[in-house]
């Protein structure tokens, strides 16, 4: 399947799993479906699952319109309090030679800690 202009058509997958299985899965266009749905999944855990300090982080790079800073926060810290967290990102490409191919982009994993790193 090509796109509207004659390139292979892409969608990018990400799926949170846990120890437990598989929170959330959001596919689509990066910016327009998943970046917003992964915001979305850590604001309203964030506060329940990170120590208040990586939680403010969250919060602030929300409020600051750095969507991208905040998923990477919260990924990064999830696992020092409560349970692990994983995001595996996916892009799946189309395209007639090759009907449906995906490669790995990244994974961001937490950090093994579970507590608060102390400050000097």
């Amino acid at each position: 399947m090509l796109g509207g202009d004659g390139a292979p058509s892409t969608t990018t997958v990400a799926v949170i799993s846990a120890a437990d299985g598989v929170r959330c899965v959001a596919s689509g266009e990066w910016n327009e479906d998943v970046l917003p749905a992964l915001v979305c999944y850590v604001k309203q855990r964030a506060d329940d699952v990170l120590w208040p300090e990586s939680a403010s982080r969250v919060r602030a790079s929300i409020a600051e319109g750095r969507s991208h800073a905040a998923v990477v926060e919260y990924f990064e810290t999830v696992g020092a309090r409560w349970d692990d967290e994983c995001l595996a990102i996916y892009v799946v490409r189309r395209d007639d030679a090759d009907p449906v191919a995906t490669a790995a982009v990244g994974d961001v994993r937490p950090r093994r800690s579970r507590a608060p790193a102390a400050r000097a």
